[in-house]
């Protein structure tokens, strides 16, 4: 055997180095092949198992978030000239986008899982420099291909906690890189990234608040110095860190303090924010987290299941860096527990989860002494964390159309009905024409490329009793009113309206005054089975517009 290892070792010395085969056959000899056909791997799965989700029909957060990055492409401004309760990051990140991608689900969503791939780079990054193991490196980046494209959290959604993925991991990546080598400029960067990540979604701020607290213990473990001097450290590390993430935060707030709009952009990434989630009692967001992190196991237990067992497990055993994994993923559990609790908040713990997840693994596949059979376990585990996702969602997965998908997991929201009634407007008007959505369906407005007769492209801010939702009310209809919209649209789903019981509704009495002397029906959208039928008709025959759960429709009306 050493004999046969020799000559091949010799066999590829005398090959001639620029030969392209030669040094195909070289990489063969050595490990480098094998490392990169793992990786081509790794990305052929990520790929692979999001190419379904492409054409999935925009949901309303995805609409707005595009609807202003159209906005601010045409010279707009978010905050003014349309709003929604999200900070700056996603709608220019939205912007970026539509210069590279059309306006359409396949578009956008080509971008998230473009841009997520990046997440899953700097994922691995992070964990060849923390556990200096290019195998657990693998390993974390292979469960974050398959868990971020679980359904459970949602994540063929172009949604903020998407796009934080990213921020968030590079700023703990440039912290580890920070705290192993001492720099200063990595600090920085870790704070950079870590503002792009709060200014993308508020939430963020757990995981930020961990990778604070893992510079400073760094700082106050590093080396033989005194206490005082570990303690100086630890101030002046946090320091540098807060530097970096407040020049990103000045900048922000000096852009919209030179556009009179710092008031708005607080209002809207804050004060508004904390109105909405305060809206939800604390056992009822327990509730929901429950269900979800449920729903999630199901499918991934593979990978979150064992990585927090192990991760416990190596707690016990006194293992340092399972204070890492465990506060990374307590974390970022934490930030999606308040509020909604909706699904894809949850998509906040994919880097933390498959970091869990993928050391587990590693460690367990290494422990395997016999080379063949851990060639062996490591294809079985691979297979096993594939599949059980894909035979546990398998309609999501392998069977269902997107349409199928959008109903699944959004119900009767009529997401895939916009695409209809977006064509429908454009066929009849012009792109100078203004259209009037009660309701909050922004899609049907990006799809159609047509304006919002009124900034609010969510009509939420004007439903419940918010602080300034009479403000909005009177906002609303006087740019109603000025721009004169030729079509108005009617949506009666209560997920779309999510009236209070409480908001006085005093726009509604004043709309329905405006179309019975301005506007005729000229469509209705039965929203309903896969995707809905859009019935074109008089003023015979249309179905009534009170609220109920056995119908669903958005009334279309034209001016007269």
């Amino acid at each position: 055997m050493a004999h046969k290892a020799r000559s091949k070792k010799s066999q590829a010395k005398d090959i001639p180095a620029k030969n392209p085969v030669a040094l195909l056959w070289r990489s063969i000899l050595t490990n480098q092949a094998w490392f990169a056909l793992v990786v081509i791997a790794i990305a052929f799965a990520y790929f692979v198992l999001r190419m379904h989700t492409l054409t999935i029909p925009l949901d309303r957060d995805e609409g707005a978030f595009g609807y202003i990055g159209r906005v601010i492409l045409d010279g707009g401004l978010p905050y003014r000239d349309a709003v929604d309760h999200k900070p700056p990051y996603v709608f220019y990140l939205y912007a970026l986008a539509l210069l590279l991608v059309p306006a359409t689900a396949a578009g956008i969503h080509l971008f998230l899982h473009v841009y997520n791939f990046l997440a899953l780079i700097s994922l691995f990054f992070l964990t060849r420099i923390y556990f200096r193991s290019p195998g657990t490196a693998l390993w974390v980046a292979f469960s974050y291909a398959v868990f971020s494209a679980s359904p459970a959290i949602q994540g063929f959604t172009a949604s903020t906690e998407m796009f934080m993925l990213l921020p968030v991991t590079l700023s703990l990546l440039f912290a580890v890189m920070a705290v192993r080598k001492a720099s200063l400029v990595s600090l920085a960067f870790s704070g950079v990234a870590g503002a792009f990540a709060f200014w993308t979604k508020q939430t963020a701020i757990t995981s930020l608040a961990f990778v604070v607290i893992y510079v400073a213990a760094g700082s106050l473990q590093s080396g033989q110095r005194k206490e005082r001097q570990r303690l100086l450290d630890a101030l002046k590390s946090l320091l540098v860190w807060s530097m970096g993430a407040v020049v990103v935060s000045c900048f922000l707030a000096g852009y919209f303090y030179q556009r009179n709009l710092l008031r708005e952009f607080l209002y809207w990434s804050f004060t508004h924010n904390v109105s909405y989630a305060g809206n939800v009692p604390i056992w009822q967001s327990l509730t929901w987290a429950a269900t979800a992190m449920t729903e999630i196991l199901r499918g991934d237990f593979l990978i979150l299941g064992l990585g927090l067992v192990f991760a416990l497990w190596r707690l016990f055993k006194t293992d340092a860096d399972s204070y890492f994994v465990l506060g990374f993923l307590a974390a970022s559990l934490l930030a999606a527990v308040p509020g909604y609790a909706y699904p894809h908040y949850f998509a906040q713990i994919a880097p933390a989860a498959s970091l869990a997840g993928g050391w587990g693994w590693s460690t367990l596949v290494a422990g395997i002494r016999n080379k063949r059979n851990r060639v062996g376990a490591t294809l079985l585990c691979g297979i096993l964390i594939v599949g059980i996702p894909l035979s546990v969602h398998q309609e999501y997965f392998l069977k269902e159309s997107s349409d199928q998908i959008s109903r699944r997991y959004f119900g009767y929201n009529p997401f895939p009905e916009s695409k209809q009634i977006a064509r429908f407007l454009a066929d009849r008007t012009s792109p100078k024409d203004a259209v009037f959505i009660f309701g909050s369906e922004p899609q049907i407005l990006l799809y159609s490329q047509r304006k919002s007769a009124t900034r609010f492209v969510m009509i939420y801010p004007l439903t419940s009793r918010y602080p300034r939702y009479r403000e909005f009310q009177e906002k609303a209809w006087q740019e109603i009113q000025e721009n004169r919209p030729k079509y108005i649209l009617l949506v009666n789903i209560p997920t779309s309206i999510l009236w209070d019981g409480k908001a006085d509704l005093q726009i509604v009495k004043r709309l329905d005054d405006m179309i019975g002397q301005r506007y005729s029906i000229e469509a209705v959208m039965l929203v309903k089975d896969a995707r809905g039928k859009l019935v074109v008709t008089g003023d015979q025959d249309v179905p009534s517009r009170e609220i109920t759960e056995s119908q669903s429709n958005i009334y279309i009306y034209r001016s007269k």
